[in-house]
């Protein structure tokens, strides 16, 4: 019987999900003839599901398979300057410049202009969908072509492509430098404001190393990259073949072509 609400239907492919309660005989003696009657083991419940990768019920199973989830990026205040250094390994000390604290940018004509990815249209048909994210003032004549088996929206398909494109521009920035013990509330994949030369840069911890001072590698992040309108709507299939009566005349010049054919003989 299903509820009355507060459910929501999820595709599956199969499933051997199941409980059993197994019964455990009583180990007491002295009872004669009428032994005690054996006792309720614990629960066991297990098996198996296997769901299809549906960009709309995937989360469903992640929730219920990880638990609720937490958002553990946090965009905080102005963190280090990069250019001073820490100012407690050695090198910091001797040094105006850390050579451990150091921006680096990844070159352009190593950058894709243009991501191609091949996934399925979250409909019944799970038609084949291609959605195209290009950069066009740029150097580089590199095309990254992906095809990845999860159903989705056409249009929600090229937002990710386009992001994925901006992130992977975004991210040719990186920064490596280390700050004091006192930082210690900083975790992989936060997100920080780092004041460096004068301006402030957005960044997204990668790692952290914990010695003397932490050791911090990060990628430049951009929120507006997070924000992007999805793509324009497609259609659910092509437009269809002309019907069988809009060819009929065809057929039928063709019979008359032969018939006359077969007078002439």
């Amino acid at each position: 019987m299903e509820p009355a609400s507060g459910f929501t239907r999820m595709p599956f492919a199969s499933t051997s999900l199941g409980a059993e309660q197994p019964l455990l005989n009583s180990d007491l003696l002295g009872y004669g003839r009428d032994p005690l009657a054996p006792i309720k083991d614990a629960v066991t419940a297990d098996g198996d599901v296997v769901v299809p990768l549906d960009a709309e019920a995937f989360g469903f199973w992640l929730k219920a398979a990880f638990g609720t989830r937490r958002r553990s990026a946090r965009w905080l205040s102005t963190a280090t300057s990069s250019s001073r250094g820490c100012g407690r390994c050695p090198a910091c000390r001797s040094r105006p410049a850390c050579p451990r604290c150091r921006a680096t940018r990844g070159q352009e004509t190593e950058l894709p202009q243009a991501l191609k990815w091949q996934v399925a249209r979250a409909d019944e048909d799970y038609d084949a969908a291609l959605v195209e994210a290009r950069r066009f003032t740029v150097d580089t004549t590199r095309i990254a072509s992906e095809s990845f088996p999860v159903a989705v929206p056409p249009e929600e398909a090229e937002r990710r492509c386009r992001r994925a494109l901006m992130e992977a521009w975004v991210g040719r920035e990186t920064a490596a430098f280390r700050l004091p013990p006192s930082q210690l509330a900083l975790d992989p994949a936060d997100a920080i404001r780092l004041e460096h030369d004068g301006r402030l840069v957005d960044l997204r911890l990668v790692s952290i190393a914990d010695a003397e001072a932490r050791g911090i590698e990060a990628v430049r992040q951009d929120r507006a990259t997070y924000d992007l309108p999805p793509g324009d709507p497609r259609a659910a299939s092509l437009p269809g073949l002309p019907a069988a009566a809009d060819r009929g005349p065809a057929r039928a010049s063709a019979a008359g072509r032969r018939a006359r054919g077969s007078l002439a003989r």
